[in-house]
């Protein structure tokens, strides 16, 4: 094969439940060249690779596509994913997890979308799948809207409507999610988010898919390399780092148009991370500064005046509401 367009890269660990089904819908895309599938084997203790192994013989006709990249020690989704990028030969990169699995014309789909390379990104919906004991229980599906241009969906970035929250969701130039990644440092869980808002300001193009290609499989007690929950002390100190270093990557591109954006992502990741902090009166002095437009990015309450003016209140005089209200939310117990 010479070199191949579009460069899929998927993280493998613990995965022996769920590989085979990914491995096969992989495989079975309609648009069979061109394709390069990036396996990277992130020293998972099970039998995944020998699962996958097994369906690669069912599809011999593509072994010279494929490669399965074996860390030589666990590196965490953050590195393994970046080693991806610096390994794909493709002009484009997409993504799936071992977890997850596609339809079969998504490939071709996001290929033809991008007008034979002349966008830099292309953004697709999602089906939410989820199981409960093996079964599957429900699916929704995550729509995203079509956002005119890449800085137009990351000043709106607020509203979850425009720009994806994981790398499967979208497939983008190599060249361009390379740089990305190198300016994200490396956290346990959603260092994708960082990329694609470091993405997104770079691009100069975006398309936006109507239909849902990718299935993210939601499972009870998932231990694979991107499920899992990481809130601690730690992983907060290095998330910061990525909060900090992207709010003041958008504010020196354009203070005025991101200014909303910058705030939210202080809020948004300093809230997740709102049962490390000691008490309320910490957390409401970390990134003080983004409460000055809680009232546009709280989408939790009605819409209504009264509404907007409590909200502001609440943020930007919150010490008055610390004994009424901030003690007993986040407080240790």
């Amino acid at each position: 094969m010479g070199n191949p367009i579009v460069s899929i890269i998927i993280p493998v660990y613990k995965a022996s439940d769920t590989i085979v089904k990914c491995a096969r819908s992989l495989f079975g895309q309609t648009m069979t060249e061109g394709i390069e599938y990036i396996f990277i084997d992130d020293c998972s203790p099970d039998d995944s690779v020998a699962r996958l192994e097994g369906v690669m013989k069912e599809y011999s006709k593509l072994s010279g596509q494929v490669r399965i990249v074996r860390n030589p020690q666990n590196l965490g989704v953050s590195e393994t994913r970046k080693k991806g990028i610096r390994d794909a030969q493709g002009e484009y990169v997409a993504w799936v997890d071992s977890d997850d699995w596609i339809e079969p014309d998504m490939i071709e789909s996001m290929w033809r979308t991008t007008r034979q390379g002349a966008v830099d990104v292309v953004v697709q919906n999602v089906f939410m799948d989820h199981y409960m004991e093996g079964e599957l229980k429900e699916t929704k599906e995550w729509k995203l809207y079509n956002g005119n241009n890449p800085k137009w969906a990351l000043m709106h970035y607020h509203t979850d409507k425009y720009v994806p929250w994981g790398l499967p969701f979208q497939m983008s130039r190599r060249s361009m999610i390379l740089e990305a990644s190198k300016l994200v440092h490396n956290v346990n869980i959603t260092e994708d988010a960082m990329m694609l808002i470091y993405l997104f300001a770079r691009a100069k193009s975006c398309a936006w898919l109507e239909k849902a290609y990718y299935h993210y499989v939601s499972i009870e007690k998932s231990e694979s390399l991107t499920h899992g929950n990481f809130c601690t002390k730690e992983e907060w100190e290095r998330q910061q780092k990525n909060v900090d270093s992207v709010t003041e990557y958008l504010l020196k591109l354009d203070s005025s148009s991101y200014r909303v954006t910058a705030n939210y992502i202080k809020w948004f990741w300093k809230d997740k991370f709102r049962a490390v902090f000691d008490d309320s009166w910490s957390f409401w002095k970390k990134y003080k500064e983004c409460y000055r437009d809680a009232v546009t990015f709280d989408r939790t309450g009605i819409d209504t005046i009264l509404h907007k003016i409590k909200i502001w209140l609440k943020y930007n005089f919150y010490p008055i509401y610390w004994y009424k209200e901030g003690r007993s939310l986040f407080s240790k117990k």
